[in-house]
């Protein structure tokens, strides 16, 4: 009995281990997008003090979201699936962090709902943009890794001979 007990995760033991979304833990997806959360969120509260455009949440938003895919496809190296859940926790966040600002910028209570609306919109809308922008990038490099090995190639064989 005292043994089967010792087998049993305690709370203490779940608790410190990380869930895993698409094969990666959360602090991964935290450590690889606080810095285009980060600027998102400056750039977007640039935006709404100066009134400067009121669809420059969203250009702001998709660059973000292309640059985060493009920077997970060629330096992280991640797949596809990765890619699309990083996209999905970039924009929960930041929807969340910007619902947040906006009721306390405008001071009206029905932004409440924006906690809601917003997270899941730039969810989906970081969904939608990570997988084209993705398969676009990658088809990309693997298109260009083949003319460079083919070029390489053509150069190897011709110097022998």
């Amino acid at each position: 009995m005292p043994e089967q007990v010792e087998k049993r995760m305690s709370m203490s033991d779940v608790a410190a281990t990380d869930a895993l979304i698409a094969g990666k833990s959360i602090s991964f997806y935290w450590a690889a997008s606080k810095f285009f959360i980060f600027v998102f969120i400056i750039l977007d509260i640039i935006n709404i003090v100066l009134d400067i455009s009121p669809y420059g949440r969203w250009v702001i938003f998709l660059f973000m979201v292309m640059l985060f895919t493009f920077w997970l496809s060629r330096r992280a190296r991640v797949k596809l699936n990765t890619a699309i859940a990083a996209n999905i926790f970039l924009g929960v966040v930041s929807g969340l962090i910007l619902a947040v600002f906006d009721i306390i910028w405008y001071h009206q209570w029905w932004y409440v709902l924006d906690l809601i609306r917003l997270p899941v919109m730039l969810g989906f809308i970081g969904l939608a943009i990570s997988i084209i922008f993705y398969l676009l990038f990658r088809s990309i490099l693997v298109n260009h890794s083949r003319e460079t090995s083919k070029s390489t190639l053509g150069s190897t064989h011709s110097s022998k001979r």
